[in-house]
């Protein structure tokens, strides 16, 4: 009789989720999307087209959900998708997510995202370049598979991001299979050798320092510069500085203003933001 009422009590409870889950499936601004807890949400699939701009939180029925996460498939198929803005609330790319989506030229992945699916971009041929965001730890086997048109990758994780295959079933399909192993993969400076070592990474043959995405790298909101043989950083109080030379290796850290060995170009990383160059003249 115990057994029989559990049944029945799992059983409407099943119910009452998914009634929930459908009621909670709604579009704001031209997104679909589809609740995954009374406060969070997921992108959902449907037709899209143009420019989207996912925002970190939506509201729906007086419900504010923080976005979380982009559904699988959310927007397979879509090639009349051209451009695409993930915000900083989303922490997981499902399962094809952007599949054959063959308008996007460039991607950006935030750095709130750590996980990206399996064949997440697969097939996107007109995509050119790929910032992988510095919290990413694992990229799905196939994720950016026959992205034959890939010239750069700028991957701002310290830590590389795991590289898995996909199962002999489905073919040991590696992340990057498919794009030319020869173009530039732009990481930070202290991870370098990682990187050149890594299973997956190291079948690049021309990772780089990221001193050379310093020219892409947006208005920084502190300033760097060099003051009697010092690197001084202003507006970033309290944030770890550290000094790199050329060759990527760490010679100084510290906070504020920070001594270098000698006069020289120096590379420049506060706290985990992007690399800045300066030159210290005595």
């Amino acid at each position: 009789m115990v057994n029989k009422v559990l049944t029945i009590i799992v059983f409407v409870a099943a119910l009452a989720a998914a009634g929930v889950a459908k009621a909670q499936s709604f579009v704001v601004d031209g997104i679909s999307y589809e609740a995954t807890s009374e406060t969070t949400c997921e992108v959902a699939h449907a037709e899209y087209s143009g420019e989207i701009v996912i925002p970190s939180n939506v509201t729906y029925d007086n419900v504010t959900y923080s976005v979380t996460s982009i559904g699988e498939y959310a927007f397979s198929l879509c090639n009349g998708l051209t451009s695409v803005t993930i915000g900083n609330s989303v922490t997981t790319i499902g399962e094809r997510a952007f599949f054959a989506c063959n308008g996007l030229t460039s991607v950006i992945i935030p750095n709130s995202v750590t996980a990206i699916g399996e064949w997440t971009f697969g097939h996107d041929t007109n995509l050119t370049k790929v910032t992988i965001g510095s919290s990413v730890e694992t990229i799905g086997g196939a994720a950016f598979y026959m992205c034959v048109n890939i010239d750069t990758i700028v991957v701002l994780a310290q830590r590389t991001p795991a590289l898995p295959h996909l199962g002999i079933e489905e073919g040991g399909l590696g992340v990057f299979d498919g794009v030319s192993k020869d173009i530039p993969v732009i990481v930070p400076c202290e991870s370098l050798s990682f990187y050149q070592s890594a299973e997956g990474w190291s079948e690049f043959t021309n990772i780089q320092c990221q001193s050379a995405a310093i020219d892409d790298v947006e208005e920084a909101s502190f300033r760097v510069y060099a003051s009697q043989g010092a690197v001084v950083v202003e507006g970033a109080e309290g944030e770890p500085v550290r000094v790199f030379d050329m060759a990527c290796r760490m010679v100084a850290s510290g906070t504020g203003t920070v001594n270098v060995p000698t006069k020289g170009v120096y590379l420049v990383r506060v706290g985990d933001r992007r690399v800045q160059k300066v030159a210290v003249t005595k």
